[in-house]
């Protein structure tokens, strides 16, 4: 039987309808992402969602409603991260949200937002080999898991999402050297542990979750046709390099007119592409795929193998 699960992000918010075949496969028929900007002025001020936050929070919610009934779904399983967990209205937020009993709501912490996405990033590593390190490009954080023999070694979330970076180190049209250092110093400084973790578990593949790793997809291949509901692509290590090299070239413009380029990313892809860039130069990784499955898949993952009396062993 399909269900609906919602991953309310701080820049989109996900709706995927799927189930588990017999086989324990994913099967998504349907997956959709609304734009919320939670991290905005308009929707964020002084560590609380603001009313009209909120408000667009629960528009964004009843439109995947209305998608989910198409599909005979009456009720969604929402999971919110970042923007949210860290708000001080965020019981407030729920409540609201809650009021409409077609939803339900999780406020995850970093550590379980991390795990539910390893949990499908599994799913699409099947098959290939040597210790995997994951990354999740968030709004608000950004989430890393490294994977050996199938079994999660090492995992941890950093307060480091590129809406943050944006608020942080703003510009608007090219970003230019000075803001590049302050950006990569400030990665450099706020992901120690996890360059401590690279030096000391040696990942030799990267999977990216949905997200920014999309949109390189998206950039890189854009005279073909992507499907982001595949379980992976792989992304050829000079291909991203040269899209590096674009990205921190380009203007706003140039980035707009750009063939696969998803518009709330104009700006924060660049800020994404850096950490990406400084993750392989910190690696001596070869191997670079994205992949569609991400939190929502997870948390479907999950639910469905709970429903039927399955526990998930991390």
């Amino acid at each position: 039987m399909n269900i609906g699960i919602v991953d309310l992000g701080t820049n989109t918010c996900t709706l995927i309808i799927g189930h588990l075949d017999n086989s324990k496969n994913l099967q998504i028929i349907k997956k959709e992402s609304l734009v919320v900007k939670l991290g905005t002025k308009e929707h964020y001020k002084n560590r609380n969602i603001t009313a009209k936050g909120i408000n667009k929070i629960i528009d964004v919610l009843l439109q995947h409603l209305a998608t989910a009934k198409k599909f005979n779904i009456s009720s969604l399983h929402i999971y919110s991260t970042a923007a949210i967990r860290e708000a001080e209205n965020k019981l407030e937020i729920q409540s609201k949200i809650e009021s409409n009993p077609a939803f339900k709501m999780v406020i995850l912490k970093g550590e379980e937002e991390a795990l539910l996405t390893t949990n499908a990033v599994q799913l699409a590593a099947e098959g290939l080999k040597g210790p995997l390190l994951t990354m999740d490009i968030g709004g608000g954080s950004n989430e890393f898991v490294i994977i050996k023999n199938s079994e999660i070694i090492w995992s941890q979330s950093f307060k480091t999402g590129m809406a943050r970076i944006l608020q942080t180190f703003p510009f608007e049209d090219k970003i230019d050297n000075t803001i590049i250092d302050k950006v990569n110093n400030h990665f450099i400084e706020k992901h120690k542990e996890l360059w401590l973790a690279i030096e000391k578990y040696q990942p030799q593949i990267l999977i990216g979750s949905s997200g920014a790793f999309d949109t390189y997809v998206d950039l890189i291949k854009h005279h073909q046709p992507i499907s982001h509901l595949q379980k992976r692509n792989q992304i050829e290590i000079s291909d991203f390099h040269s899209l590096h090299n674009t990205l921190i070239e380009s203007t706003k413009k140039e980035r707009k007119e750009m063939k696969g380029m998803t518009p709330i990313r104009e700006l924060m892809i660049v800020y994404a592409s850096m950490l990406t860039n400084l993750v392989l130069k910190k690696s001596n990784i070869n191997q670079m795929y994205q992949t569609g499955y991400a939190l929502a898949e997870g948390a479907l993952f999950e639910k469905q193998n709970s429903d039927h009396g399955q526990n998930i062993s991390y």
